[in-house]
């Protein structure tokens, strides 16, 4: 089914810019894009002002839904288990499209500023909390364990910060998806907005569509015509993205004309910064005065070599580009690499320089999910 793409609504820009910082910090800590992480709540925000509300299906069904999502919080968190349980026991084409049987499987519903399927923000919530616990849990998502009526309630709320965050995991579990049916070369071959693009069409159509589509074939590609990537793509979606979430152009040096796309700030008091470089940038010869045996000597990856040399550590480096904070280091010449990740690595801290953080600042970007 295609979909007839709109430019975003200025409520959804303005939602985007409104929640920039929490959209950042979470994409950021999981090592994702925060277009990846904010395209598909702009697309639901744009149709929700501009379309669902004069479509005949949604006008009548709109009641039943809100009223059943409304009371939801009010509910036991044993009994919404049980809810989320039951949805476990149908089939694939009830789960795509669940059409009335929403009515009697509240969980199929989509909910809050970002029209997020309740089954889906669960599903996320549960495996980010069996993988971070205690001191790990860098989103702060523990309290809803046993809490359901909680989550519901927060996910449905404007002003909470959880939409962005299970945005975020929708578009780090998405990035996995790709991976593995892509294989990891050919995701990170893709620019950012390409990377957007197919996330934004994951948020949208799916996991349960998208593995049908996909057939188990291990080598398949995501068609950017298809709902969700259409949208992205449209005009110019993305730049006025990129504005709303706060992006700047910063040139990587004097003799390079090749810019980065970077965004830098703060969330609970927490600095983090993104960098994206869209093409391997020209890094002059001994531009960090960092050696071959310097790194070597350092450690064999690139995170802890700038780190002890620089101020980047591997957790900063993994949200600029896949793995780059573990990525060995060459055995040769580390001031000149043709690796197009060691280049991003250090085109990364250029720009952090360029923010004006002094060499052994602890940018504090939280642990980035890894692949």
């Amino acid at each position: 089914m295609a979909e007839y793409p709109l430019r975003y609504s200025p409520q959804a820009l303005k939602y985007l810019s409104d929640h920039a910082n929490e959209i950042n910090f979470v994409a950021g800590s999981l090592g994702v894009s925060p277009l990846s992480a904010a395209a598909g709540i702009a697309r639901e925000q744009t149709l929700e002002s501009d379309i669902y509300l004069y479509q005949p299906r949604r006008v009548v069904g709109n009641p039943v839904r809100q009223t059943e999502s409304y009371l939801l919080p009010y509910l036991g968190d044993w009994y919404l288990r049980r809810m989320y349980d039951a949805t476990n026991k149908l089939d694939s084409e009830t789960l795509i499209y669940p059409g009335a049987s929403a009515v009697t499987h509240p969980m199929l519903f989509d909910v809050g500023p970002g029209n997020i399927k309740l089954r889906t923000a669960i599903s996320l919530l549960d495996n980010y909390n069996s993988q971070y616990q205690g001191g790990a849990d860098f989103l702060g998502l523990n309290r809803y364990n046993g809490n359901l009526p909680q989550f519901i309630g927060d996910l449905q709320d404007p002003g909470n910060p959880l939409t962005a965050n299970i945005s975020g995991l929708l578009a780090s579990e998405a990035t996995q998806f790709y991976k593995y049916h892509m294989t990891p070369a050919g995701w990170d071959f893709l620019p950012e907005d390409q990377k957007a693009a197919a996330v934004t069409q994951y948020y949208v159509r799916g996991p349960e569509k998208l593995t049908q589509e996909a057939g188990g074939l291990r080598y398949w590609f995501p068609d950017f015509s298809k709902p969700g990537s259409s949208f992205y793509n449209y005009k110019n979606n993305a730049d006025v993205l990129r504005a709303a979430l706060g992006y700047n152009t910063y040139p990587l040096d004097q003799n390079d004309p090749q810019t980065a796309s970077a965004s830098i700030g703060s969330f609970d008091s927490i600095p983090y910064a993104y960098v994206s470089v869209p093409t391997p940038p020209a890094i002059s010869k001994n531009a960090l005065n960092l050696s071959a045996q310097q790194a070597q000597l350092a450690a064999p990856s690139i995170g802890n070599a700038l780190n002890s040399y620089g101020g980047l550590n591997a957790a900063d480096l993994n949200a600029s580009g896949p793995r780059i904070g573990n990525a060995l280091i060459p055995q040769t010449d580390a001031n000149a690499p043709a690796d197009p990740s060691v280049a991003t690595a250090l085109a990364t801290m250029a720009l952090i320089r360029a923010f004006g953080l002094p060499p052994g600042t602890d940018t504090a970007m939280q642990p980035a999910a890894q692949p």
